[in-house]
């Protein structure tokens, strides 16, 4: 599992590695990069502005569930 902020390269880190990932997108491009991971079941994406520790635990737990 990768903990990532969106960025292009990030992004294709994740995806060629093959690991799910939990993108924290800080910027417009990079919330576009993380939806497309979104996309393909291969991410979730939190918004760092309004964090909850009980969302990312729960995302966390999803990931390691599936």
């Amino acid at each position: 599992m990768a903990i990532i902020h969106g960025g292009r390269g990030t992004v294709y880190t994740a995806a060629y590695s093959g690991k799910p990932a939990i993108g924290f997108p800080l910027h417009q491009e990079q919330q576009y990069n993380l939806d497309s991971l979104v996309r393909n079941g291969a991410a979730i994406r939190l918004s760092h502005k309004f964090f909850k520790r009980k969302k990312f635990i729960e995302a966390v737990n999803k990931i390691f569930n599936h």
